[in-house]
């Protein structure tokens, strides 16, 4: 409410921004602002805010979510567009904004600005890379085909293979090929493409229109399922002029329906050439060797014939008796060769000569009997020799002999033998193996250096011990308690 100070008006902060405000509104309710977009941001729900500046100024905007989704192209920095809009005042801050309502490029169509937008982001991403495109069966047994059913489009496509007289089956996946929801309705007839069996190449295909006509193949998403599918894909979208996404992203582009059913029978054309070709060659040859044959007969008449086969007949009669005659020469040969050799065997085989040679042999085995007879016995004697030394060898080291020459083995209970005095203890029982049979004994005491007064004195069983104590055979017998 208006509030007056020393006879003058005063305006609160809110009112003095909603007046400006309504000016704003009414001095500027429709106007055109053109401008490079800076500082853009979409806000979770969905409300664009950003401003528009050029070379001395800047106006911020906002641009509702409502309005936002009729736009055709991605918003983003340093783009310049047309926005038309209403000004008023943000009452929070008093801030002069544009409230947009209608969004365009400038100087290029939303359109053309949203088709290279998407070419610039298929391309980022590798989808067009000529690369990866396969290329198309040759001689391919099912080809699905995805357009409208009332179109031009199949008819042309499918007049073609009719004059070609194609091979293959066609499966046809109706689509719509205009309109919002053409590109939902072709990317699921995609999907049925793909999926069946025995699909080898999927044709996406229309007649020509305008850039609006066309959108529908310029969908990103559809762009990006046609790389990725399963089948090669080839892309007859309008007239040779015309150029949509799917073009980039299909691994062909045929400028035409037409041109793309030509394109699937092109093997087949060629292979039908290079058989024409073949069956020409192959009569033209049949010809010449029928020609050749011709003049073969003719050289050779009936008359001249006989007269070539009596002179074969008289040539194979000669050969065959001068084979006759070498083989009995070679006979006779061979004949007196043996009868010679018979004879000098039967020269060498006289009585006189078999007695001097059994003679020979006998001589020479009594000579090697007696050489073996002498090789054994010295074999023998070295033998026995060697055998006595390894006798003495053993004796010596036999522990019998060392217990023969008076000394003894001493073991504890168990079996184990006995090295040192601090492995019995006093109250041990020994055992002592002697030359013949031992001893059971029991430890009285230790002696510190008893070895070498027992082998000075060797005069009986007792050892004099620090102690006065001696190691006698047997136990000690204890008083009775």
């Amino acid at each position: 409410m208006l509030k007056e100070w020393a006879g003058r008006p005063v305006y609160a902060v809110s009112e003095i921004v909603k007046l400006l405000a309504s000016e704003l509104e009414q001095a500027f309710p429709d106007l055109w602002v053109e401008g490079e977009v800076t500082s853009f941001k979409r806000a979770a729900s969905g409300h664009c805010y950003f401003t528009l500046k050029d070379e001395s100024a800047s106006l911020k905007a906002v641009l509702f979510r409502t309005h936002a989704l009729r736009v055709p192209f991605s918003m983003e920095n340093g783009l310049k567009i047309l926005a038309r809009g209403r000004l008023s005042l943000y009452e929070g801050s008093g801030d002069l904004q544009l409230y947009v309502t209608v969004v365009e490029p400038s100087g290029l169509g939303a359109l053309q600005m949203a088709f290279e937008q998407a070419k610039r982001r298929l391309m980022a991403d590798g989808i067009t890379d000529p690369a990866r495109k396969r290329p198309l069966p040759p001689f391919p047994a099912r080809v699905g085909v995805i357009t409208s059913l009332e179109g031009a489009a199949l008819r042309d496509f499918l007049s073609v293979l009719r004059r070609r007289r194609a091979a293959f089956e066609v499966v046809v996946a109706p689509a719509l090929v205009q309109g919002a929801g053409a590109p939902e309705s072709l990317r699921r007839a995609l999907a049925r493409l793909a999926r069946r069996p025995g699909m080898e190449v999927v044709v996406l295909t229309r007649g020509g229109g305008s850039m609006e006509d066309l959108w529908a193949f310029n969908d990103e998403g559809l762009a990006r399922d046609v790389a990725g599918c399963g089948v090669p894909v080839i892309s007859a979208v309008g007239h040779e002029v015309d150029t949509v996404l799917t073009d980039f992203t299909a691994d062909l582009r045929a400028p035409t329906p037409s041109v793309a059913a030509e394109l699937l029978t092109s093997m087949r054309d060629s292979v039908l050439q290079h058989a024409g070709a073949a069956e020409r060659r192959l009569f033209d040859l049949s010809l010449a060797r029928l020609a050749a044959f011709r003049q073969t007969l003719a050289a050779n008449r009936p008359d001249r014939l006989r007269g070539s086969l009596v002179k074969a007949l008289e040539r194979s009669q000669e050969r065959s008796d001068r084979a006759v005659d070498a083989a009995s020469r070679a006979v006779s040969v061979k004949l007196a060769q043996g009868a010679h050799r018979l004879e000098l065997c039967r020269r060498t085989l006289s009585s006189e000569t078999l007695r001097r040679t059994l003679a020979a042999f006998g001589a020479e085995h009594e000579k090697a009997r007696r050489r073996m007879r002498t090789a054994v016995a010295g074999a023998l004697e070295r033998r026995r020799e060697r055998f006595g030394g390894l006798t003495r060898t053993l004796n010596s080291l036999s522990p019998l002999n060392t217990l023969g020459r008076g000394y003894a083995a001493a073991f504890l209970q168990g079996g184990r033998s006995l090295t040192s005095s601090a492995q019995a203890p006093p109250g041990t029982r020994v055992s002592l193996a002697l030359r013949e049979g031992g001893l059971d004994c029991a430890v009285l005491s230790h002696l510190a250096s008893a070895l070498p007064e027992v082998l000075r004195t060797r005069s009986g069983p007792a050892v004099d011990s620090p102690a006065g104590a001696a190691v006698t055979s047997g136990f000690e017998e204890k008083p009775d308690e």
